[in-house]
């Protein structure tokens, strides 16, 4: 389902690579429950720069909508990232990368 919504995406040109994309996962209230514990780890699951779960309001649709991803591009790990530019000596990385390099 999201493999398929982002070859979608990158055929209308609203990406380009992968890690240009954000995801926003509309699931029933069950499959978020069963999700939750791997919330985490679904942006490099899926190879894009963050994954948003959203509750279905009538619980049965199974949707995922890519859009640009938000904030500056890392130069380390590529991902798209709103940190990015904030830390004071490392201002073309993001807050992950920062945390990993020190």
């Amino acid at each position: 389902m999201v493999t398929k919504a982002l070859e979608e995406a990158r055929k209308r040109k609203e990406i380009g690579l992968s890690l240009d994309a954000q995801v926003h996962l509309h699931l029933p209230e069950r499959t978020c429950a069963l999700i939750e514990p791997y919330k985490d780890d679904l942006k490099s699951i899926f190879i894009v720069s963050s994954v948003t779960i959203h509750e279905t309001k009538d619980g049965k649709e199974v949707r995922a909508e890519v859009l640009r991803a938000e904030g500056e591009k890392c130069e380390r790990c590529w991902n798209y990232d709103l940190s990015v530019g904030q830390h004071q000596e490392h201002r073309t990385i993001c807050h992950r990368c920062v945390d990993a390099i020190q």
